[in-house]
Formats: structure tokens, sequence, C-alpha cells
């Protein structure tokens, strides 16, 4: 399915607002306009309240080492990344005990500033055979990995709203809390290490673009079709989009890549 009207138009006052200062991507994302439908979603640790970021002069990019944490590995202000910025989270049924296997829907977002204007990638893919939240968190960020790996892009910084997660890949990935997620796991490891990239923990209100890509994506798995809706419209792919081949030849099991448009 293409990419609802109400989420398209989201989704790109959301990307504006994501190439501003932290100040005002924060503000927008406080508040979300645009229905969606609302499928149940997944679990999540409470939050903690926002940290405010450090004001920065205009024109000005801070360095990763300038960035505040609240904790190692979680960022207040992803905008003041360099880099390209990769969003991602799932949408699936809670976990319950004796849960069968279900679908998912996973949201990528994908905001490459290396190019000017900034190139914003949007994708919606469904999980078969899903067996808990974090299964599914695991499998977006594996998919994005994939994806980004054969789009050439490099210094990129992963961003996700699942603390578990996130803690567990940047510690040894030995010991899974799951170990069904480690074919994921595994193959995000892969590719972000080759392409000198990192993870980090985001509050929910920062990834509500790809939360939106997630939820549709959910609505969508259960119209069963392998039609994968293509668009773009990005000036630099006037000739040639790069973005297709670089879907096809992503090959990972059970995850089927519904819609995508560059822009």
């Amino acid at each position: 399915m293409p990419v609802h009207n109400a989420v398209a138009a989201h989704i790109n006052a959301h990307t504006h607002a994501m190439v501003q200062p932290a100040s005002t991507t924060a503000n927008h994302n406080n508040s979300r306009s645009q229905p969606i439908n609302q499928p149940a979603h997944t679990q999540r640790a409470p939050e903690q309240p926002e940290a405010q970021p450090p004001s920065t002069p205009p024109g000005m990019t801070l360095s990763l080492q300038q960035v505040p944490p609240v904790h190692r590995y979680e960022i207040t202000a992803p905008a003041l990344l360099q880099g390209p910025r990769c969003y991602v989270d799932a949408s699936t049924a809670s976990d319950q005990p004796n849960l069968q296997p279900r679908f998912a829907g996973l949201g990528v977002f994908i905001l490459n500033l290396q190019d000017q204007p900034a190139q914003a990638i949007y994708i919606k893919v469904k999980l078969a055979a899903c067996t808990s939240v974090l299964m599914a968190e695991a499998a977006s960020l594996a998919l994005a990995s994939a994806i980004i790996d054969r789009l050439n892009l490099t210094g990129v910084s992963y961003l996700s709203d699942y603390e578990q997660l996130v803690r567990f890949l940047n510690s040894d990935l030995s010991n899974p809390p799951d170990w069904r997620i480690r074919y994921f796991t595994q193959t995000f490891s892969n590719h972000s290490r080759s392409s000198s990239s990192r993870v980090y923990k985001i509050h929910r209100r920062l990834n509500t673009t790809a939360d939106a890509l997630a939820r549709q994506a959910t609505e969508d798995s259960a119209i069963h079709s392998h039609n994968l809706e293509l668009s773009c419209s990005f000036e630099h792919h006037v000739f040639q989009c790069n973005l297709p081949q670089a879907l096809q030849d992503v090959g990972l099991d059970d995850v089927t890549i519904t819609a995508a448009r560059c822009s």
C-alpha cells in the first residue's frame, strides 16, 4: 500500500522539523495532529523527562562529544548529530504468555544530510512470524542497516526508542535477552560495524515518523500482497533512483518491504 496521504503530510512536516535546530524539533514532536489508526503498539519501558539541549549559535553543528546524553547511549538532541540518521520503530501486539507468532509492522526513516538538499527515505515493512516485541524492534534495525549498507552510507546514527535493545547492542552480543533475536542483532552488528555506525536510544516523542510508518505497516499486513509500492521525488534522482536496487538486495528472513518513498 502507498503511504497514506494523512501520514505523508505528517511525515513531510516532521522531515522539515528534523533539519531545524533541536529546540524546534522537540516542539514539533510534542503534538501529533494527523489521525492514525492505533493498533496495539510495542511495550515500552517508563521514560524519563527529556533533558533540554544547550543553545547553539545559528549555523553551528555540535560534535558527538558535545551532545549532552542522559546516559551513555541516550541522545536527547538527535538533530545535533553529524552524518546520516536512521530512525526505526516497530508495531505489534503486546507480549503475552502462550501468544502465537504474529505479524509486526516495521518503520524505517532515513535522513541523509550528506546530500543537499537532504534526502529522506520512508520505508514500511511487515515481519511474519514475530514472537516478541523485542524481535520486531531488532528486525527493524537489521533491515535498516542492510538497506543503508547497500546505499553506501557511512557514519550513520541509528535511533531507536526501545532501550533494552539499544543497551544490548552496545554491549557484549554473545548473550542476547532472547536467543530468537540473534539472527537480526547479528545482521545489524555486521552492517553497522563495517560502516562505522552507532545505535542510540531516543525519546519516543522524537520518533514519530518511524512510528507512523510502523503503524501503517501493521494495518497493511492484513492485505496479502507482495507488490512493492515505490515512488521517488528527490531532485538528485531525475534519471535514476538508487533505492529500488537497495531494497531488492536486502533478503532478510520473514521480512517483506511493502512501500518505500524517496524525497
